[in-house]
């Protein structure tokens, strides 16, 4: 008797799509306006969520004032996800289980149409690597994951790796 193929079939990968629902917010531009306008410019940007893999209470700007306000997104009906992944920390144990939660959130909002911004310092490698784990959940290859902006080219394989071992093997 013949065995069902185990492997479920790769879902459609809209890279386009992904990026019209997930948008990067790097927290130093969104800091420097003051210490309402990353509250404000996540509500102008009418995101639901935002997923935070920098410690939003860092940067702080010129007056010492923090750059988000933690109970403002609340009235504005927007849900905070705090994944703060030190730096140099990805890699990390904690970081790996971090980077994992953030791309399953991404994801759902993909497929769910939940408008969301990720944020961290800069918006290059914690996003990156958070992002390749949620294009790859959404049905990418390795090889178009790796193309994520601000991934290094090094560390595309190790993010390989943690996919198959904490994401595709569940």
């Amino acid at each position: 008797m013949h065995e069902p193929h185990k492997h479920e079939p790769r879902k459609q990968y809209n890279r386009d799509r992904a990026d019209s629902v997930i948008h990067r917010e790097p927290l130093y531009a969104l800091g420097r306006g003051g210490p309402m306008h990353y509250p404000v410019r996540i509500m102008e940007g009418r995101y639901k969520q935002v997923v935070a893999l920098q410690n939003i209470n860092e940067p702080k700007n010129h007056d010492g004032k923090q750059p988000m306000n933690k109970e403002f997104l609340g009235y504005g009906d927007v849900h905070l996800h705090d994944f703060h992944i030190g730096a140099g920390q990805s890699f990390t144990e904690h970081g790996v289980e971090k980077l994992v939660k953030a791309s399953e959130i991404l994801a759902d909002a993909v497929e769910r149409d939940i408008p969301t911004a990720i944020t961290c310092d800069a918006g290059n490698k914690r996003t990156a690597r958070a992002l390749y784990l949620t294009y790859r959940r959404l049905g990418a290859t390795h090889e178009e994951a790796a193309r994520t902006d601000g991934l290094p080219a090094s560390e595309a394989e190790r993010l390989k790796e943690i996919y198959e071992k904490h994401i595709a093997k569940k």
